[in-house]
């Protein structure tokens, strides 16, 4: 190909522009959305500090959307596909024109298009939920850009598989000579505890590379006491990779990692050898303010923090992949992770398998050592694969169990296709219907999954129960101005302008409203008992986290303020008490029955357990009581019902 020269190219305006951030956000005074699919050039200069012995430089971009080509002082360095994954540049393979001091960088930054005169097709490339589906394509770079100080040997790659059973941590590196001489050095692996202690180490002696040699390199260390990494505690280790060379380091990475152990037994999921149930809600990781996946972290803990103290204990990343940072989140804060990897019914040319071959390893290897991550799929609602699509889910699986042991794949999230030419750790299904036909389904469902051999089965996505926005609420949280995203996305259906026209009072507008998003809410527990009394579904996840333009099925509404009762949310619980979900009248002296259960996946057994009612009149006044059964055991995992 022929690489030219960037600084011939420019001949109009140049804009100053933020990084990281997309274009369509800075493209106006307003820094609204503005639709742009094509090139973008940037240009910058950095400062290359005069080296020290031994050292030298990586320039890395942690994401940019979509195709990215890089120029260094007006040399072509290299090129890029792919909006997750990082770039990381050697700047040692470019000494020969780097100045002490500064120099100039130079990106130009392709975006994927609907076009048909474009070489990356949306529907041919790993596209986001939001590039695909909404409509809202992004592009730029999106994820931070730094340059880091590295050794001639340079650790790249680190991998921490743990054994509980053991208390021990295999770590893993791979050692890089990005020098242009042979080297030679010694590695040392610790980790250490989240005091930063060490409680373990192993020695590396007489590490020998060529120019451009790569070598792994590997110990098992013994963690006396290991904690475990659990929600209500997640404890994380680091481990540290150094090359020495006489003692004095020149080169150094680190990972976290917690002490985990995640199985699919039966119907059942154990972790940390214990029945667990995936409570889980929908991201698409869809925010205004930022349009790609950069949530700010602030608000990102806050929600997960809402999230649990609810009583949800997942989320499920639906066709997007989570930057590091978030995961490292989620890692901290103490909450589980699916990751749907973004193929959605693409057109199946050599284009798109030649890139989701290409791209789809480094997307897994990227989350491998966090141990909020627990389950993955490579595919969303695909009904029947073709040949050429059920050997591509059936090297994702096979690729994602090689690299993650410690994570649960599936191909295809769907009601649709699901096996393959090799085995995969759970079913999925979609049970998008109304909530009078799920309830004599959902065990069916789980049954009828299951007839393939018994795994657990996970109701990808389901309940997106809608309800009127808070259209008032909205605006006034914009500065009383329409968000711009209700232009660019279908407007969001204006209940408050056709009631008003229909005559309805301010005051019975708000009350429908109200009522609307109350009803919604209940409408998502419902789904959720009922998802509950099918046992044989290991985990659920309900739609969606955040209303978005054309959503309004959120748990958390536009502006970020929750919309569920806490009083809503008791079937969420990790112990849940279960009832029918019927709503009869009846007359005094009438004798009726009902029969309660309780699914249970605390992590600990209960003992003497007591199940006791009241009656209550319509002014709260306890009216009859008592107990029903006491000194009931249930284990951990069991789906209980009462006599």
């Amino acid at each position: 190909r022929v690489k030219y020269y960037p600084v011939l190219m420019f001949d109009e305006d140049i804009t100053t522009i933020s990084v990281p951030a997309v274009w369509e956000l800075q493209l106006d005074d307003e820094n609204e959305y503005t639709a742009y699919n094509g090139v973008g050039w940037y240009m910058t200069e950095f400062e290359l500090p005069v080296s020290g012995a031994g050292k030298q430089f990586t320039l890395t971009f942690d994401a940019v959307d979509y195709y990215a080509e890089i120029w260094i002082n007006n040399r072509f360095i290299c090129s890029h596909e792919n909006g997750y994954s990082k770039i990381e540049i050697d700047l040692a393979e470019c000494a020969e024109f780097l100045n002490d001091g500064s120099n100039n960088l130079t990106v130009r930054v392709t975006d994927q298009d609907t076009s048909a005169t474009t070489d990356f097709k949306i529907k041919e490339t790993l596209a986001g939920f939001f590039h695909d589906s909404v409509g809202i394509n992004y592009g730029g770079i999106w994820n931070d850009v730094y340059l880091t100080e590295r050794g001639e040997l340079k650790v790249t790659d680190i991998t921490v598989n743990t054994d509980i059973s053991k208390n021990t941590a295999s770590v893993s590196a791979i050692i890089k000579n990005v020098s242009e001489i042979a080297k030679n050095g010694d590695a040392k692996i610790t980790v250490y505890n989240c005091k930063g202690e060490e409680v373990g180490s192993a020695d590396i002696s007489g590490i020998s590379l060529m120019n451009g040699e790569t070598k792994k390199i590997s110990a098992e260390i013994t963690i006396e006491n290991a904690t475990l990494w659990e929600l209500d505690n997640p404890y994380l280790y680091t481990a540290k990779v150094q090359i020495l060379r006489n003692d004095t380091e020149i080169d150094m990475t680190y990972t976290t990692f917690g002490m985990t152990k995640l199985e699919a037994n039966g119907t059942k999921i154990l972790f940390n050898n214990k029945a667990v149930k995936f409570n889980g809600i929908l991201s698409w990781l869809g925010n205004w303010e930022q349009i790609s996946p950069r949530y700010d972290e602030e608000t990102f803990t806050t929600q997960i923090r809402e999230l649990k103290k609810y009583g949800f204990n997942t989320i499920k990343f639906c066709l997007v992949v989570p930057p590091d940072y978030l995961l490292d989140i989620c890692d901290k804060e103490g909450i589980y992770v699916y990751i749907e990897y973004p193929i959605w019914n693409p057109v199946q040319t050599d284009a798109f398998f030649e890139r989701a071959y290409s791209q789809m390893a480094e997307l897994i290897n990227m989350a491998k050592n966090h141990p909020c991550v627990v389950m993955s799929d490579f595919n969303c609602e695909m009904p029947s694969f073709s040949d050429e699509m059920k050997d591509l889910m059936t090297w994702c699986v096979a690729t994602g169990m090689n690299i993650d042991s410690n994570r649960l794949f599936a191909a295809n999230s769907s009601t649709g296709a699901q096996n393959i030419d090799g085995e995969i750790d759970f079913w999925t299904y979609h049970p998008y219907m109304n909530l009078l036909g799920f309830k004599d389904s959902a065990r069916s469902i789980a049954e009828s999954r299951n007839s393939g051999g018994d795994k657990p089965v996970v109701f990808g996505e389901y309940a997106d129960y809608p309800a009127f926005a808070d259209f008032d609420k909205v605006i006034a949280a914009n500065g009383g101005e329409i968000p711009w995203n209700w232009t660019v996305v279908d407007d969001p259906f204006r209940a408050d302008i056709y009631l008003k026209k229909l005559g309805y009072s301010d005051g019975q507008i708000k009350d429908i409203i109200e009522k609307s998003q109350q009803n919604s809410v209940e409408a998502k527990m419902w789904y959720v008992q009922e998802t509950k009394k099918a046992d044989d579904v290991a985990a659920y996840f309900i739609t969606i986290i955040q209303d978005i333009g054309h959503s309004v099925a959120g748990f958390f509404d536009e502006t970020g303020d929750v919309k569920f009762d806490s009083s809503q949310t008791t079937f969420l619980k990790e112990t849940a008490l279960l009832m029918e979900d019927t709503v009869l009248n009846y007359s005094g002296g009438v004798k009726t029955e009902v029969t309660p259960a309780v699914s249970h996946y605390s992590g600990v057994d209960l003992k003497n357990v007591s199940l006791s009612y009241s009656v209550t009149d319509s002014e709260g006044v306890k009216v009859a009581g008592g107990v029903l059964q006491s000194g009931v055991n249930i284990n951990n995992g069991q789906y209980f019902t009462f006599d």
